[in-house]
Order: structure tokens, then C-alpha cells, then sequence
């Protein structure tokens, strides 16, 4: 009797499978099937023979003799590219039949992203490259130190020392702060903004006119005929870009000038201030020779080589010997030297610096989300990359394919990022006192568009590198013996729980960036700034021109503008005043005052000094609590002190009645004394402590930039056109600006705070949306995996709310870790915000705990629809279909 044989078709596929370097695997199975066919009969050894036939172990080999077979075979350029051409056809497809995993992680890129490059916009102009000026690090700018104040102005004697006597510096350059010039142009008046420069700034910055020239030396000087650059924006604007423009005249303040020159497009100085004309520095002969009268700002480029540290030590030894030919009354000397990159950056630097580390918060729980959406795809694909490897793909072939998704999805969700950016920046800035900061920022330019790029690559190496990995690393006799288990095990996988938690802590650390700053805003909203908000127009008038020189002129204007202005319908009460509050400065000086005993005392801190005109403290609705306001006839000299005036030098006393003066050497007789006091108005900032302040009537001493204040008893911008046409009424070159109602310019002195909170609570939205898409949607694909385990349970005599506490087990444990965590890490982080609040503490147990339920109630929800459809599962359905 012959012995049996093994199967024709499992030996057919064996050689098929194993060329002739695997012939010894078929003499073992040979060998095996004789021993079965004893042992257990034919038809038991036939069977046998076909699961080893099949069994992953051989397919395993079959891959490795073939991936030898292929590494060893050259390869071409022509077949490199038809091979990733493949790679993304095929990378392609897997994605389209995904759809919801597709969305769920282009959701998350295109949040992450886009947030990224619209800070990146913002923060690239601002800090990244603020200077559009050659060899800018070596500019710095020069402040004067004189006891408290750290950062002065310059006098000009002290500034012709500088030149005279220091060695660190090529060339030191003198420029105004920023003035307001009356324009007259085809009848219309208009307001420019411009600063004064000396020719020296033109070494100091050393930038050539797009048309014309600068400055020359022989030019600042007093009597000489007036000439002025422009800006490009405002020759595009004045001129529409005509050559012709040089050699034009313009009216400012009533006296022709010349223009000479034309500046390159985006230069301003100071950067980004918007400033659109210059004129030359002319100092006047009555403050060439005074120490002590500050009023220019200073610019230098230090010589090549030498340190900002050398410079400040010859800069002191200068300020000292100074100092011994004459004592400021304020304290001891010095100067203060700042790059003037840092210059321009340092109030913004904090504030852009957080929303920085926010967006790289949101972005990190983006790469996690898709990292955790391709690791639950990965398992659900491990039998297909197990036939892969079992027909000859590599591990660097499978590497690739799915490397190539996640570059597919990174790509995609960066381009949709830059859509988002571009409808997000304007719609940011276009809201009522968003107030981007310094100026006009934000857009999205070739550097930005190179960061988004470059930020997609990265993040599709980031969330795909993982999961590649791991699905190119399965083994293939694994995946096959595991394809119909359901995989019950993966919710265990300690890897995507970990991605999870990591999501759910850095999204609670950004909510409690934004919970903290939120508060801390409407705390500052609730501020009362002292004066009435709601009825009170205000209008600058800057009184320019040589009609306007003398201040009896001056006075003059202004007596008729509040008579004009208060005969108006509709007007309560009109003033003027000189710096409107909320401008966020003042004009600081150091005073006198008479103690209990009438001898005069020094103040240890300077007072802010505001001229004020007719009815200003009614119109502004400031309150007066001792004493009296001026009168309109009032000749002598009075001053009115504010509260914190009364409480800094007289101990709370009463100051009605007791006197001021500004030196130690004025005579009695000259001693000004103090009529009345009013309730503190916030006119540094709703941010900070009122300062010691004192008022003077416009009778006394008179200013040609004054603003009007109009309390209304109607709706107050309806009086805007009226005024106007009482001011031509007036003098028809004067023009009116910055026509708005107090609340208004309440709402702009918070611009910056208000941004910072309103991106902040954008980003702390994105992060809760992302948290939420990441656990429902991981743990939505480990429920789909796991229908074969949950239909045994239904099956064996599980209830429905068994499975409801089994699938929000699984999502709300990893939630309550990372909350954790992330509670653990705002405290610490939270300290970095410190600068950023207003009267609300780092560690805010409100706010903790608020974010904490909230973090807590968006993972339950997530988690509820999922345990919904395990709820629902037939048992016979499903374990039918497995």
C-alpha cells in the first residue's frame, strides 16, 4: 500500500511562496506530514499540512527572502520616483477610506496650524525682524537718569557733551517726540503726525531717500526757510506716487515747506511708529544752554567692536562729571543706554512671548491628537501591512507609505491653516479696539508662509513618526493570528491613553492661561476711571501756525472755541484740557509744599502737571470734594489737587488752603495756593495707582495742543459735524482729529490687554475643541475595534449600564489624569503670567477648579456618544459577522 501524499495545491504554493532558497522548509513539512499520516491518518495529516501551509511563520520568511532578494537589485532614479508616486497614490486612497478619521485629523492640523501662523504673522514683524535698517544691532537709544527718573529725555547742552567727550559711539542723533502739523491742502485741513530730526540721524541710520535728500546740516538752524521729507505712504497718498512731488510745497501750520526728500517704502522712524512727515530739529535759544529742560530723544550707532557695556561706562563717567558743574534738582545723574531693538520690543515682548507658548501648547495637542487618530488606524491596518510584508514590502517601504499620510494630512491642514490665518488676522484687527500692537501687523507674507510650510513638515513628522513605527514593526503571523480577535487589548495600549492625557493636561494648562487672564480683564473693565464715560465727546485741536505763537493769541482761540462750543445744542458743559486722561503719560515735575508750620517742604516724588480751561471738571464729570474749581475770570494764580496729591504729601489732610511751589528759592509772594481738590481720575492707565497730580487754568499758562471735552446731553458723536463747522468758523485752517466719546477712549487705552485676552481665549477655545475631537474620536475607533469583545459581553449577561461604565472608563480616566497633570503644571506655569494680571492672583482657585469642571464635562460628553453605540450593539449582529 503506497504511502499517502501531501496536498498538490499546498506544495504548489509552497514553492510559489519559497523559491530555492526555502526548499528546506519543504523537506520539514515533508518530513512533518509523513509523521502526522502515521500517527493521526491521512486526512488528519492533509490538514495539517495546509495550516502550515498557510501559517505566518512561512509567510514571514517568504517576506524576508524576498525584501533580501530586492535590496540587492539596483535601482534607478525612474523607479525612485515611480515608487513614491505609488507610495502617494496608495497613501492617498487609504486616506479616502477614512473619511471621519481624515476629518477628525484635518480639524485638528487646520486648528493648530492655522493658530500658529497667525501668531508667527504678528510676532514675525514685531520681534523676529522689528528693524529694517542696516548694521541694527549696533543702534541703541540714550535716555538721561536724574533720581526716579530712569528714562528722561535729553537736554541739549547735556547731548552736546555726549558728542564732545565719548568714545563709544560713531555718531549721536537727536529727533523730537512725535508733534501733530496742520495741513492745508485744497481747502480741507488735516492732521499729519511727523517728529523733528537732526541731519545726523541720516549717519545714525544710514539710509538714503528713495527720492530727494535729507536734511543738511544748515538746515536746522532757526530763520532758515522750511523744508520737510515725506514718508511713502504719504507720498502715494498726497501725490500717488509722482517723482514730481520733490520740489512741491505743502502748508504746514500756516508756513509753506518744501519738500526735499521722499523716504524708502516701510521705512519709519521710530519703526512702525506711523509717523508720515519729518521736519529738521531746530533748538530754541532760550533752551540751548538749560540742563535742566528735557525734551529731545536720542539715537546712536556704536563704533564696531565695541560693547554696549563700554559704552554705558563711558556714558556714567560722562553723566558724573556733569554732575559736578551742576546738581540736578531731581537726584543724582546718569544715562541709560537700551538696544533699541529691545527698546521697541519690551512692552510687547511679554505679552507676544505667551501667546507664543500658547500656540505651541495648541500645536502639540494637535500632533497628539493625529498621532493617536494614525496609532488607533495603525491597529485597525495591521493585517494589511502584514500581507504587505508577506507579498515583499520592506519596513522602509511601509515607513514610507504611511509616513506619506501623515505628510498628505500635515500638508492639506497647513494649507487650510494659512486659509484660516488669512480670515482670522483681519477679522481680529477689524474689531472695534482690537489694537494690534505697534502698529500694523499681521500680515501673511513670504517668511510666514515659508514658517507654515516648514511647520507642516514638522508636524507631520511629528504626529506620523510613531505610528509608523509601530505599524511597520507588527510582525506578520501576529497580525494574521490577531485580525479576528477584535482587538480588545488596544484600549489598553498605556501608549494612546499616555497621548490622551498629555492632550487633555496641556489644553488644561492654555484654559487656565486664558480663565486667569479673562478675569484679570474684566477686573480692569471694572475699574472706575474716574470721570464720566457715557455723554462726553472729546476732540484733539492742535493750534498750530505762526498766528498761534504768543500765548495770549493762543488764549484767545480758546475762549472763543469754549464759548462757541458751549452755545451749541445738545452741550451741557465744554472744557479743554491739556493730556487727556487714559494716554497712558504725562509731564512729571517736582514741587513744593507748605507743611502745617507754612514753611515749604520738598515732595519725595514728582507730580503730573495738566492745564485745564473752562468748565472741564463738570464736562469730564470729575468731582470736586474740598474747595473750589477756577473760575472763568481767574487771574491770580491757583491750582486744583487731585486726591492722591492730598494723601502722598499732606497725610490725607485737607489741601485747600495750603501751598505749592516749584523751587525752594521762589518767593513767598509766589507761592501758588491750592483752591480746591477733585476725586482721582485714572489718567496714566485704568492699570495703575492714580498719581499725585495738580491742575492749572488755562488763564495762567496756555498750550497749543489742548483737547476739547464736551459733556452732551444728547447722543455725543452727533455733535461731531456742528463742531466742526464752529471750529471753521473760527480759523478755517485748523483742523479737528480724533473725534470720539470717552468710552471709546477708555476702550483704547485696554487695546493691548484686550487683544492678549481675546487671543487668548481663541487659543483656550482651540484647545478645548481639540481635546474634545481627540477623546471622542480616539476612543470612537477603540469602541468600533471592540465590538466583538463588547457583543460577548451583551451575550454572557452584561447590562447596558455595565457597558456605559466600560467605555467611559476608558475615556474618562486618561481625561482625569491629564487634568491633573495639568492642574500641577499651571501652577507652575502660571507664575509667568504674573506681568500679564490685574488685581487676580497666579494661582486663582476659582479659576483652577472652574477649568477643572469644564475639562471634566467636555470629556464626558465626549466619551457619552461613544458608550451610546457600544450600549446598543446586537450581540447576535456581531458576533455573526466575526
Amino acid at each position: 500500500m503506497s504511502e499517502p501524499a501531501p496536498p498538490y495545491l499546498a506544495r504548489r504554493l509552497v514553492r510559489l511562496l519559497l523559491p530555492a532558497q526555502g526548499r528546506h522548509f519543504l523537506a520539514d513539512l515533508e518530513t512533518s506530514f509523513k509523521r502526522d499520516a502515521a500517527q493521526r491518518g491521512a486526512a488528519r495529516a492533509r490538514l495539517l499540512y495546509w495550516k502550515e501551509a498557510l501559517s505566518p511563520s512561512l509567510l514571514r520568511l517568504a517576506w524576508e527572502l524576498r525584501r533580501r532578494r530586492r535590496e540587492r537589485a539596483p535601482r534607478g532614479p525612474k523607479e525612485w520616483i515611480m515608487s513614491l508616486f505609488n507610495d502617494f497614490s496608495l497613501s492617498l486612497r487609504g486616506l479616502r477610506r477614512e473619511p471621519l478619521l481624515t476629518a477628525f485629523a484635518l480639524l485638528s492640523l487646520t486648528l493648530a496650524i492655522g493658530a500658529n501662523t497667525a501668531v508667527f504673522s504678528i510676532i514675525h514683524p514685531l520681534l523676529l525682524s522689528p528693524l529694517n535698517l542696516p548694521e541694527a544691532d549696533r543702534l541703541v537709544r540714550l535716555w538721561e537718569i536724574a533720581g526716579p527718573h530712569q528714562g528722561w529725555a535729553v537736554s541739549p547742552p547735556n547731548l552736546r557733551d555726549w558728542r564732545e567727550q565719548n568714545e563709544a559711539f560713531e555718531v549721536l542723533g537727536a529727533y523730537t517726540f512725535p508733534e501733530n502739523y496742520n495741513l492745508s491742502r485744497d481747502g480741507r485741513p488735516e492732521v499729519l503726525r511727523g517728529i523733528r530730526f537732526e541731519p545726523e540721524m541720516a549717519r545714525v541710520l544710514k539710509v538714503e531717500p528713495m527720492l530727494g535728500r535729507l536734511f543738511r546740516p544748515d538746515e536746522d538752524q532757526p530763520g532758515k526757510s522750511q523744508v520737510a521729507v515725506l514718508s511713502h505712504r504719504l507720498w502715494q497718498r498726497l501725490y500717488a506716487g509722482r517723482e514730481t512731488a520733490v520740489g512741491d510745497t505743502l502748508e504746514l501750520d500756516g508756513q509753506p515747506h518744501q519738500i526735499i526728500g521722499v523716504l524708502p517704502p516701510g521705512l519709519q522712524w521710530p519703526p512702525r511708529s506711523g509717523m508720515e512727515i519729518y521736519r529738521p530739529l531746530t533748538v530754541p535759544p532760550d533752551l540751548a544752554g538749560s540742563r535742566n529742560s528735557h525734551w529731545i530723544n536720542v539715537a546712536g550707532r556704536l563704533k564696531p567692536g565695541v560693547k554696549i557695556d563700554q559704552a554705558r561706562q563711558q556714558m556714567q563717567a560722562i553723566a558724573e562729571r556733569i554732575e559736578r558743574q551742576e546738581t540736578h534738582p531731581f537726584g543724582k545723574r546718569g544715562v541709560r543706554i537700551w538696544p533699541l531693538y529691545d527698546s521697541l520690543v519690551s512692552q510687547s515682548k511679554d505679552g507676544l512671548h505667551m501667546l507664543w507658548g500658547a500656540v505651541s501648547l495648541i500645536l502639540l495637542i494637535g500632533c497628539a491628537n493625529v498621532a493617536n487618530l494614525l496609532l488607533a488606524r495603525g491597529v485597525r491596518r495591521r493585517p494589511e501591512m502584514a500581507v504587505r510584508s508577506a507579498l515583499g514590502a520592506s519596513r522602509t517601504r511601509l515607513l514610507r507609505l504611511l509616513l506619506g499620510e501623515g505628510l498628505i494630512l500635515a500638508l492639506a491642514g497647513g494649507t487650510l491653516g494659512v486659509l484660516l490665518c488669512l480670515w482670522m488676522i483681519p477679522y481680529l484687527t477689524a474689531l472695534p479696539g482690537s489694537g494690534m500692537p505697534l502698529g500694523e501687523t499681521g500680515s501673511v507674507s513670504l517668511p510666514v508662509l515659508g514658517f507654515s510650510f516648514l511647520l507642516s513638515l514638522l508636524t507631520a513628522l511629528a504626529a506620523g513618526i510613531l505610528p509608523a513605527l509601530r505599524a511597520s514593526r507588527s510582525q506578520p503571523d501576529a497580525a494574521l493570528k490577531e485580525r479576528r480577535s477584535g482587538g480588545g487589548g488596544e484600549t489598553r495600549d498605556w501608549l494612546r491613553g499616555g497621548l490622551v492625557t498629555c492632550e487633555v493636561a496641556l489644553a488644561v494648562v492654555v484654559l487656565t492661561a486664558g480663565g486667569l487672564l479673562l478675569k484679570s480683564y474684566f477686573r480692569l473693565t471694572a475699574v472706575d476711571p474716574g470721570l464720566d464715560t457715557r455723554s462726553v465727546l472729546t476732540a484733539s485741536l492742535p493750534l498750530n501756525g505762526p498766528d498761534y505763537d504768543e500765548e495770549s493769541e493762543q488764549q484767545a482761540f480758546y475762549r472763543r472755541l469754549l464759548e462757541e462750543a458751549a452755545s451749541m445744542p445738545g452741550v451741557r458743559h465744554a472744557g479743554l484740557i491739556s493730556l487727556l486722561p487714559l494716554r497712558e503719560w504725562g509731564v512729571s515735575t517736582r514741587i513744593y509744599v507748605t507743611g502745617s508750620d507754612g514753611s515749604l517742604q520738598e515732595s519725595n516724588v514728582p507730580s503730573e502737571l495738566r492745564i485745564v480751561g473752562g468748565d472741564y471738571f463738570q464736562a469730564a464729570g470729575v468731582e470736586l470734594l474740598a474747595g473750589r474749581l477756577f473760575r472763568p475770570d481767574e487771574e491770580r494764580m491757583g491750582v486744583i489737587v487731585n486726591q492722591a496729591f492730598a494723601q502722598r504729601f499732606l497725610n490725607g489732610e485737607n489741601p485747600v488752603g495750603r501751598r505749592i511751589a516749584s523751587s525752594s528759592e521762589t518767593s513767598p509772594e509766589d507761592w501758588i495756593p491750592i483752591v480746591g481738590m477733585v476725586a482721582d481720575v485714572h489718567n496714566i492707565g485704568l492699570h495703575t495707582q492714580p498719581r499725585p497730580e495738580f491742575y492749572m487754568p488755562l488763564s495762567i499758562q496756555s498750550r497749543p495742543d489742548m483737547t476739547l471735552v464736551l459733556s452732551a446731553s444728547v447722543e455725543p458723536m452727533s455733535l461731531a459735524e456742528t463742531l466742526r463747522e464752529r471750529v471753521r468758523g473760527i480759523d478755517p485752517r485748523q483742523p479737528l482729529s480724533d473725534l470720539s466719546v470717552m468710552s471709546e477712549v477708555v476702550h483704547r487705552s485696554l487695546a493691548d490687554r484686550r487683544f492678549r485676552t481675546l487671543m487668548m481665549g481663541l487659543f483656550a477655545f482651540i484647545a478645548l475643541v481639540l481635546a474634545l475631537t481627540g477623546v471622542y474620536s480616539v476612543l470612537s475607533f477603540t469602541i468600533g475595534r471592540r465590538v466583538y469583545e463588547i457583543a460577548v459581553r451583551s451575550a454572557l449577561g452584561a447590562r447596558r449600564r455595565h457597558i456605559y461604565s466600560l467605555v467611559l472608563k476608558a475615556g474618562l480616566t486618561p481625561a482625569a489624569v491629564g487634568i491633573g497633570l495639568g492642574l500641577g503644571a499651571s501652577l507652575w506655569i502660571a507664575q509667568w503670567l504674573r506681568s500679564q494680571l490685574f488685581a487676580v492672583q497666579p494661582i486663582d482657585p476659582l479659576v483652577l477648579m472652574s477649568v477643572a469642571l469644564l475639562m471634566l464635562a467636555v470629556a464626558s460628553a465626549a466619551s457619552l456618544l461613544p458608550a451610546r453605540r457600544a450600549a446598543r450593539v446586537d450581540p447576535a449582529v456581531s458576533l455573526r459577522a466575526n
